[in-house]
């Protein structure tokens, strides 16, 4: 049996097309399970000053969050802030970056650091 370049060009293309059949159906499979409707939070939702829940309404709020940066209030400290995806990143003078994953949950900030600890945290009107 001789097999030519033809036909071996024809045995390559049917099972890279084979493959790129089954990878697709995978890819949509995978899709279908996946998604997860998420809800988009805006920097202006994280504006403005917050305390951490259940702290006495005499007591200073926490800290003040505008587009760019986070303002503790106790400390007179303004930060550089970001945020990505799920994250606030909070930039310290030292090069030191500290990650929280975030949510809003009726208006209640609720942030969790890398070690998993969660802080909860009211907006002050």
């Amino acid at each position: 049996m001789k097999i030519t370049y033809l036909s071996l060009f024809a045995i390559v293309f049917i099972a890279v097309a084979c493959q790129n059949a089954k990878s697709s159906q995978a890819k949509e499979e995978v899709k279908d399970t996946v998604q997860i409707p998420q809800k988009q939070i805006r920097n202006s939702d994280l504006a403005g000053v917050w305390k951490i829940e259940g702290k006495d309404e005499n007591e200073n709020p926490d800290f003040e969050i505008k587009p760019d940066s986070i303002f503790y209030i106790d400390h007179l400290l303004t930060l550089a802030l970001k945020t990505k995806s799920d994250s606030i990143y909070i930039y310290y003078p030292s090069g030191w970056i500290r990650r929280f994953f975030y949510e809003l949950d009726d208006g209640v900030l609720v942030m969790k650091d890398t070690a998993n600890r969660t802080h909860r945290y009211m907006k002050v009107e």
